[in-house]
């Protein structure tokens, strides 16, 4: 089982860098960073709803709260701070510009 779930990960990492490739051809970095990181908090708290986890959030500690949160701040200073995409690509966030940091906008052609 683990096979077909490393399977589809590697599937699904592939096409995510694609389709936001051709997502921000013509749109904001950002914009489109805040657009799917939208997607993918809806479709989290939906499975955490659907599978009945949402029962245990009382449970969870404040020093784990504390991490999560700290967790999720590193995830998205990461994304801003220039952090390299798998595809070798600079990320193009505000900190990346103020710095003067290089600002590529890649396109894809299908």
């Amino acid at each position: 089982m683990w096979i077909a779930a490393a399977i589809g990960s590697a599937f699904f990492a592939g096409i995510t860098a694609i389709l936001s490739k051709c997502g921000v051809k013509n749109a904001n970095s950002d914009v489109a960073t805040a657009v799917r990181t939208s997607v993918v908090l809806a479709m989290a708290w939906g499975i955490a709803l659907l599978t009945g986890a949402c029962a245990e959030l009382p449970a969870v500690s404040a020093r784990s709260w504390i991490f999560l949160i700290l967790s999720g701040l590193a995830t998205g200073a990461a994304a801003e701070y220039g952090q390299t995409g798998a595809d070798g690509i600079a990320n193009t966030g505000y900190f990346t510009q103020r710095r003067g940091g290089h600002n590529p906008r890649p396109t894809i052609t299908l």
